[in-house]
C-alpha cells in the first residue's frame, strides 16, 4: 500500500491540447510545473510512426520523443529552458505515456476538425524491469 502510494507521487500529470495544426502540453508534478506550455507540430508527432526519436523545439525549450515500440510507450524527455536575463536557466522531465492513446486523440482530433484534450497521469518507469501478472491464485500460489 505505502509502496503505491510513493509511485503516485512519482507521477506527473500531463493536460495535452490536441489542435489542427500543433499539440500542446504541461505537465505538472508534486515539485513543479512546465514554466510554459510546449508546442509540437502534428507533422513531428506524426513521424513518430516511421521513427523511434524525435528531437522538437520550442523557444528555448526543447524535447527528445522516444517511442518504445515494445511496451507500446513514448517517452517525452523535456529540457525546460528559460531566459533569465543573465543567460538561461531551467530543469530536465521526462514522462512516459501510452503512445497508442496518444496517437489515438491525435487522429481524433483530425477526424473532428476540433480541438481534443487529453489529460493523463504519466507513467511510472519502472527501468525496464519486467511485469508479472498473476492470472488466477492457482499461479500465485505456484509462485
Amino acid at each position: 500500500m505505502k509502496g503505491d502510494i510513493d509511485i503516485m507521487r512519482k507521477r506527473t500529470l500531463i493536460h495535452m491540447t490536441f489542435c489542427k495544426d500543433y499539440v500542446c502540453l504541461r505537465t505538472v508534478s508534486r515539485i513543479r510545473k512546465s514554466p510554459h506550455r510546449f508546442y509540437i507540430s502534428r507533422h513531428k508527432l506524426e513521424e513518430l510512426e516511421h521513427r523511434l526519436e524525435v528531437i522538437v523545439y520550442d523557444i528555448y525549450s526543447f524535447a527528445v520523443l522516444r517511442r518504445d515500440t515494445n511496451a507500446g510507450t513514448i517517452e517525452i524527455a523535456f529540457t525546460w529552458l528559460g531566459s533569465n536575463g543573465d543567460g538561461v536557466s531551467g530543469y530536465q522531465d521526462t514522462i512516459i505515456l501510452p503512445y497508442d492513446k496518444m496517437m489515438e486523440c491525435l487522429h481524433e482530433s483530425s477526424l473532428k476538425g476540433e480541438s481534443v484534450v487529453w489529460k493523463t497521469l504519466s507513467i511510472e518507469n519502472f527501468m525496464g524491469q519486467g511485469k508479472i501478472e498473476f492470472k488466477n491464485s492457482k499461479n500465485l500460489h505456484a509462485a
